[in-house]
């Protein structure tokens, strides 16, 4: 009986285990297809849309090449909802040298100003995450808040969440810091599902 018991406890965790990570591939794939939505020039934006369209000026400013200031970049990447906290359940909390390289290339390439780059960067690990998040029974205590944040994502081979101050402006004082924090999450962990 006991063992029985054992048994459907394993089975059981193992199907949760499977169903966080098809939900997960699910969210990056609602996300990709998001991305192209918004590439297809036959595509009219809607009222939602608008608020993640850039003005005239960032758009000349895209073709050109040239670094946007202040928080305009963020106009270029798309926001979501963490709902099912998938940010905080596969990242990596000390990310690698390689991590942060790829990190840094792609938010550069998002047109992001410089130094915001290099704040965001030095606020990858989570030493220096909100103090809310800041260690593992942080983030258990504190589960429930988790699923509100809003964050920018960017994915090449690497996952980016970016989790900026100005979209968590309804989150507590101590989830949030000022300009923001990035949480990584290499793609070989999905890949490999």
């Amino acid at each position: 009986m006991q063992s029985e018991l054992n048994l459907q406890a394993i089975v059981q965790k193992q199907n949760e285990e499977k169903m966080l990570k098809m939900q997960y591939e699910l969210d990056l794939l609602k996300a990709e297809i998001e991305k192209l939505k918004k590439g297809n020039p036959a595509k009219q934006p809607t009222s939602s849309d608008s608020q993640l369209l850039p003005t005239a000026g960032q758009s000349q400013a895209l073709n050109q090449g040239t670094v946007l200031t202040d928080q305009s970049w963020l106009t270029n990447i798309s926001i979501y909802m963490n709902t099912r906290d998938l940010l905080f359940q596969y990242c990596c909390p000390t990310p690698k040298k390689w991590m942060l390289k790829e990190a840094r290339k792609n938010i550069s390439e998002s047109l992001c100003p410089l130094e915001i780059v290099n704040t965001l960067i030095q606020n990858s690990h989570e030493s220096r995450w909100p103090p809310g998040i800041r260690s593992e029974e942080a983030r258990e205590a504190n589960r429930d808040q988790l699923t509100a944040y809003r964050y920018r994502y960017l994915s090449k081979s690497l996952s980016i969440g970016i989790i900026m101050a100005v979209d968590s402006t309804h989150m507590e004082e101590d989830m949030v810091i000022n300009p923001g924090f990035l949480v990584l999450i290499p793609n070989f962990l999905y890949l490999s599902w």
